[in-house]
């Protein structure tokens, strides 16, 4: 659940005059429970649609609304960028972080001393994305989505992610919650057109429903997932070979 939510909720009681009271005695909860909801900006999907239907709302309707302030994808400061360049290891290290993994996930998975985990967090602290504090306890700096192809120095790196992650669902293709979708045709240019169209609002679609997603659930009900749409013309004669004999 998002605090956003809750802070345009705050604004329609402001709005409307209303207490966290009154608000309370619609959902014949205590005004305790009502303040600690607010405070925290997290609750389960039926208590928040209670609260629409006591204030008169459409939750679609709210959550639209918020859609339209989706996150633009944040890009990395310059040196933090070229260091991640050329270091696919302090990369991998900043990715995980930045998709939930714990320090302690991160140490038990590559089997890392607390020595060698420090000194990757303390780089990424010199590069002020993220701060470290006692216990290895970390906090972010930077927040996804985050733009990594938005540096010319990190393109290299981001490419070979992508081909990994194909090669990776490539094999899982027959698996629960895996696609991969392949097909060469002929077009007309028109065609071309609009497939290139419809694929571009499907990526767009994946990122307002990945925005709803933050908005409504809980964190431990979020999994990490990608998107890649490719699609263009296919250069036969430069993909095929073709030995003298």
């Amino acid at each position: 659940m998002s605090a956003a939510v809750f802070s345009r909720l705050k604004q329609i009681l402001r709005s409307r005059g209303l207490t966290y009271a009154d608000l309370a005695l619609r959902l014949n909860l205590s005004e305790v429970s009502i303040k600690r909801t607010f405070a925290s900006g997290d609750c389960k999907l039926s208590r928040l649609k209670a609260i629409c239907r006591a204030l008169d709302l459409d939750l679609h309707g709210l959550l639209e609304a918020e859609s339209e302030a989706i996150a633009v994808a944040k890009l990395l400061p310059l040196p933090a960028a070229e260091a991640l360049a050329v270091d696919r290891s302090l990369l991998s290290v900043f990715i995980l972080l930045l998709n939930g993994y714990s320090p302690e996930h991160l140490s038990d998975i590559y089997n890392l001393s607390s020595s060698e985990l420090y000194l990757y967090l303390r780089e990424l602290e010199e590069l002020e994305l993220l701060k470290l504090g006692a216990g290895m306890e970390v906090q972010l700096r930077v927040t996804p989505p985050v733009d990594f192809l938005g540096h010319p120095a990190l393109a290299k790196q981001v490419k070979q992610l992508n081909l990994d992650f194909l090669d990776w669902v490539f094999q899982r293709k027959d698996e629960p919650g895996y696609l991969f979708e392949t097909s060469s045709r002929h077009l007309t240019d028109e065609s071309i057109a609009i497939m290139r169209d419809e694929l571009r609002e499907l990526g767009a679609r994946f990122r307002r429903l990945a925005h709803r997603d933050a908005l409504l659930a809980p964190r431990h009900q979020l999994h990490g997932v990608k998107f890649i749409g490719v699609f263009g013309p296919v250069p036969f004669d430069r993909l095929l070979q073709v030995q003298k004999r």
